[in-house]
């Protein structure tokens, strides 16, 4: 999945490193969602583009945060059974499942 989106307003939303960024280029202002402590590899946005789901993968934990795209407000935090890193993201059609690839050899 891409590192890179839109929210629901057009705000760009991306991530790069440990942090997530919702830029307003109008206004010229971003949030930070600093929850992570590994790098980010995977970002997906919900269907009506209002939550944000982002995977790090580090030592064999592998951890997913759904947050708000409008104050980085953390929703959820889902640790993962993927031993490698998660290489892709994904919403449900409704908005309410996230599901997750990884690149697990076995």
């Amino acid at each position: 999945s891409s590192l890179q989106g839109y929210d629901s307003t057009g705000k760009i939303v991306y991530a790069s490193g440990r942090e997530a960024y919702v830029l307003d280029l109008h206004a010229q202002k971003q949030v930070v969602f600093k929850h992570h402590d590994a790098d980010i590899c995977a970002l997906a946005l919900s269907p009506n583009r209002d939550l944000v789901a982002t995977a790090q993968s580090d030592g064999g934990k592998s951890v997913v945060y759904v947050w708000k795209a409008s104050n980085c407000a953390k929703m959820a935090e889902i640790t993962l059974s993927h031993k490698d890193t998660v290489e892709f993201l994904e919403f449900d059609s409704s908005g309410q499942y996230v599901v997750s690839l990884g690149g697990d050899q076995k």
